[in-house]
């Protein structure tokens, strides 16, 4: 993973970044294998969240991922999902037919 932190010469701008092809491939490998019938579990994974996605999210949308209660919150967690599909879809680590949530 190459996490990068970078500043701008008077000190004001900083700029994140991070390589997340690790985490696109992992969710490529797990639709795939979803597709092939082969996640046979009754738990289901919706999708990978790099660090630096959570903070855009944090960003742009107020959703704290990091949060120790976030996931108790169904409304917001509703909220991270249409989030997910819609900006970040290639995240996502299973084919979601539903339209809930």
């Amino acid at each position: 993973m190459d996490n990068k932190i970078k500043t701008n010469q008077d000190g004001r701008t900083i700029q994140v970044a991070q390589d997340v092809s690790g985490y696109l491939d992992f969710a490529k490998q797990s639709r795939e294998l979803q597709a092939r019938g082969g996640d046979a579990s009754h738990y289901r994974s919706f999708a990978i969240i790099p660090d630096i996605v959570a903070l855009e999210i944090l960003t742009k949308h107020g959703l704290n991922l990091h949060e120790a209660e976030f996931m108790t919150n169904k409304e917001d967690v509703a909220k991270l999902k249409r989030i997910i599909k819609s900006e970040y879809p290639s995240l996502l680590t299973s084919n979601v037919s539903r339209a809930r949530g």
